[in-house]
C-alpha cells in the first residue's frame, strides 16, 4: 500500500474511534457522504470495527442473563422477568450431537466470528480502495482550530483531556473542544450526551456549552443530556460537587432567574424558553449506570426509554401506540447480547418482537 493510501485508511480509523478534528470530521464525512454505495460500505465496515472491540473471552451466558433484571407496572400491576440461563432458541433445535462446554462453545464462536468478520472487511476494502482511489478527501490531514470527538450508535467512548478532565461520551454523541483549550479558558460544546470528572483549577473554571444552555464548574462530576430537540430540552445531573446551570438564551421575565445552583442528587432541567427548574434525584444509577455499561430505567414509559436503547445497540425500534405508555423498571448489563435483551423485554411485555431486516424492529401486541 502506498504512503497516500495509507494515510488515507489511518485517517478513516481515527474517524471512527472519534479523534479526527473538527474539519477533518467535517471533510471525511463530506467524502463519505458524496456517494450512497461508498456510504454504505462504510457504515458496515464501521460495524464490523464496533464488533472488533466487542468480542472478549471467556464468555458466561449464565452471568450475563442472571444480571438482567427486568420489571414493568401499569396501573400499579408489576410483572417480573423469569430467571433464564440459557438463549431461548438454544432448547428449540436438538440435533442429536453432545453439546461442547461453554467456554469451548464461545471459543469455536469467536474464532468463526473473527473469520467471517475478517473476510468481511477484506472485500469491503477492497471495494472502499476502489471507490477512493481518485477521490479521497482533500486536505484530510491538515492541522485545524478546533477538535470534535465523537460516538457513532452503538458505541461509548472515554477520553482524558490535556487538563485531566475525564469524560465518557454516550452513544451517538459529540464534542467540539476549540483552539487554545486549557490555555486562557475550558470551555466547549456537547450535542448529545456525556459524563464530566473535571480536574479542579479556580483559575479556570470548566464549561460546557449547549444549543441553549450552559454547565459552569470549579471541579465535580456531572452528567449533560443535550440532545437535539425542538424544544431545547437540556438536563444536567450532579453526581459530586456543585455546577451553575442556566440558559444561553432566553425570555426570563424581570426578577426570575436564569440559572441555578445544583449540588449532588440534584437535577437542574432547561426545557424551550422557560426559566432553570430543580429536582431531586433519587436513584442516580439511573443516569451514571451507562458510564459503568449498564442501562438503567426506573418506572419510565416505554416510549421514554426506547431512544436510548436505540443509540445504545445502534438499532430502529417502533412501538405500536396501545402499548408505548407501559412504564418498565429495568437494569440492563450491556454483555448481553442485544437479541436477548430485546426478547427478554417482549416477555416480560407480554408483547411479540418483529424483526423486518437492516436493524429494524419493532414491538406490537399478541394477536
Amino acid at each position: 500500500m502506498n504512503r497516500r493510501n495509507q494515510v488515507f485508511w489511518q485517517q478513516l480509523a481515527k474517524y471512527f474511534s472519534g479523534e479526527l478534528t473538527a474539519p477533518e470530521a467535517e471533510k471525511m464525512e463530506r467524502w463519505i457522504r458524496e456517494f450512497p454505495e461508498r456510504e454504505k460500505l462504510v457504515s458496515e465496515l464501521h460495524e464490523i470495527w464496533i464488533k472488533s472491540e466487542q468480542i472478549s473471552y471467556p464468555l458466561d451466558a449464565d452471568r450475563a442473563w442472571e444480571r438482567l433484571t427486568v420489571s414493568i407496572g401499569e396501573h400499579q400491576n408489576t410483572r417480573t422477568v423469569p430467571e433464564v440461563h440459557s438463549h431461548p432458541a438454544s432448547a428449540a433445535f436438538n440435533t442429536g450431537h453432545t453439546s461442547l462446554p461453554k467456554h469451548q462453545r464461545a471459543g469455536e464462536w469467536i474464532r468463526w466470528t473473527t473469520l467471517a468478520a475478517a473476510t468481511v472487511l477484506i472485500a469491503l476494502l477492497t471495494a472502499l480502495f476502489v471507490m477512493n482511489y481518485h477521490s479521497q478527501p482533500s486536505g484530510i490531514a491538515e492541522v485545524a482550530e478546533s477538535r470534535l470527538i465523537q460516538t457513532m450508535y452503538g458505541e461509548r467512548a472515554t477520553y482524558i483531556l490535556e487538563d485531566g478532565t475525564r469524560l465518557v461520551l454516550f452513544a451517538g454523541s459529540r464534542i467540539e473542544i476549540p483552539a487554545g483549550y486549557n490555555e486562557k479558558n475550558r470551555e466547549l460544546y456537547l450535542e448529545g450526551e456525556a459524563y464530566f470528572e473535571t480536574a479542579h483549577n479556580p483559575d479556570k473554571p470548566f464549561i460546557v456549552h449547549s444549543a441553549s444552555s450552559f454547565t459552569e464548574v470549579l471541579g465535580t462530576r456531572f452528567i449533560v443530556q443535550a440532545w437535539p430537540d425542538p424544544n431545547n430540552r437540556v438536563e444536567v445531573i450532579v453526581t459530586e460537587g456543585r455546577v451553575l446551570f442556566g440558559q444561553r438564551h432566553g425570555t426570563a421575565e424581570p426578577g426570575e432567574k436564569k440559572e441555578v445552583l445544583l449540588s449532588e442528587s440534584q437535577k437542574g432541567v432547561i426545557f424551550g424558553d422557560l426559566v432553570p427548574y430543580v429536582e431531586e434525584i433519587e436513584n442516580l444509577d439511573e443516569y451514571i449506570g451507562w458510564t459503568e455499561g449498564r442501562l438503567v430505567f426506573n418506572n419510565r414509559e416505554l416510549n421514554e426509554i426506547m431512544p436510548r436503547i436505540e443509540r445504545w445497540y445502534n438499532i430502529s425500534i417502533e412501538i405500536e401506540e396501545d402499548i408505548s405508555a407501559i412504564k418498565i423498571t429495568a437494569d440492563i448489563d450491556s454483555s448481553l447480547p442485544m437479541s436477548d435483551v430485546l426478547d427478554g423485554l417482549a416477555l416480560t411485555l407480554g408483547v411479540d418482537l418483529l424483526f423486518h431486516g437492516n436493524r429494524k424492529y419493532s414491538f406490537v401486541k399478541k394477536k
